[in-house]
C-alpha cells in the first residue's frame, strides 16, 4: 500500500510541475516549457528548504485564498466573456458521441480533484489538535465540491466542450491569452499549484525518509 501511495504522489508532483509551468508561459510567454520547467524546479529547490510541516501548512492559507479568488473570476468572467459565443451545453448525461476514453478521462479527472486525500492522514499528524481532523476534512472537502459544482457547470453551459477540445482549462477562456486579467489569473493559479507542489514534496521526501530510517544503513 505504500509502494502505491508513493508511486501516485510522485506522479501527481510531475503533474504538478506541469502546470506550474504551464501557468507561467502564460504568464510570460515566449518561452519553451523545457525553460519554464528548468525555473519552476529552481523556485521549489529553495522552496523546499522549508521542511517543518506546520510552517508548510500554515502557506495554505494563500493557497486557498488564491484558488478561491481565481474562482469568483471564473464564476464572474465566463458568463460575461462567452455570453452568446455559442456555448450553451446541456448540463444533462453525456450525448451519445462520447466515447469510453472520454467518459475514462472525465472520471480520472474527479479522481485527480480530489487527490489531496492521499496526504490527509499525514497531515493529520502535524495538526496541533489532531482531533478537529474531521472538521477540517468535512470543510475542504465541501468548499472543493462547491467550487468544482459550481465552476464545472459555468464553464461547462457558458464555454462548451468544443472551445477546450485542445487541453486548454477553463481559466484559458475567462480572458484573451496575453491581457492583463488573463496574466493575473494565471499568477494566482502558479502561487496555488506551486504552494500545492510543495507540500506534496514535502510528504513525498518526508516519506522516503521515513522509509531509509527503518532500514537502517547496510
Amino acid at each position: 500500500m505504500r509502494v502505491f501511495q508513493y508511486t501516485y504522489m510522485m506522479l501527481v508532483l510531475i503533474i504538478l510541475h506541469l502546470t506550474c509551468a504551464i501557468s507561467l508561459g502564460r504568464i510570460i510567454p515566449g518561452l519553451c516549457v523545457v525553460i519554464y520547467s528548468v525555473i519552476v524546479a529552481a523556485v521549489m529547490v529553495v522552496m523546499l528548504q522549508v521542511r517543518d510541516m506546520s510552517e508548510v501548512g500554515s502557506l495554505s492559507l494563500i493557497c486557498t485564498a488564491t484558488i478561491l479568488l481565481v474562482v469568483c473570476i471564473a464564476l464572474i468572467g465566463l458568463p460575461i466573456t462567452d455570453a452568446g459565443s455559442g456555448g450553451g451545453e446541456s448540463l444533462g448525461p453525456p450525448k451519445a458521441h462520447s466515447t469510453i476514453l472520454l467518459m475514462s478521462v472525465a472520471m480520472m479527472d474527479i479522481v485527480f480533484s480530489f487527490a489531496g486525500q492521499i496526504i490527509y492522514i499525514e497531515l493529520q499528524s502535524e495538526m496541533t489538535e489532531p482531533k478537529d481532523f474531521i472538521k477540517a476534512m468535512t470543510t475542504a472537502n465541501t468548499t472543493m465540491y462547491a467550487c468544482y459544482l459550481l465552476v464545472g457547470c459555468v464553464g461547462y453551459h457558458f464555454v462548451g466542450g468544443a472551445d477546450l477540445k485542445n487541453g486548454d482549462p477553463v481559466t484559458s477562456e475567462i480572458s484573451s491569452r496575453g491581457s492583463g486579467l488573463d496574466r493575473f489569473v494565471n499568477a494566482l493559479l502558479f502561487v496555488h499549484v506551486l504552494i500545492a507542489y510543495l507540500i506534496e514534496a514535502n510528504v513525498v521526501a518526508r516519506g522516503f525518509f521515513m522509509i531509509g530510517a527503518r532500514r537502517g544503513p547496510p
